[in-house]
């Protein structure tokens, strides 16, 4: 367990230092269904987005999610 841990930590503080180095490339509003508008349906939803170098989407992965 503390080997996972201890590499855990190394990709995290690996991530923290390129975060600092990137920026967006653009950002697009997020789609809201014309159905859940009138019923007032509303929610949070984990995704896992991979982007490529150049800022393009290469692939993404819904995690969960929680209606409200």
């Amino acid at each position: 367990m503390a080997l996972v841990a201890a590499l855990f930590t190394q990709i995290s503080r690996a991530q923290a230092q390129d975060h600092l180095e990137r920026k967006a490339v653009s950002k697009i509003a997020p789609f809201y269904p014309e159905v859940a508008k009138p019923n007032r349906i509303k929610g949070v939803v984990k995704l896992e987005i991979v982007v490529r170098k150049n800022g393009s989407v290469q692939s993404v992965k819904v995690l969960g999610g929680v209606r409200s």
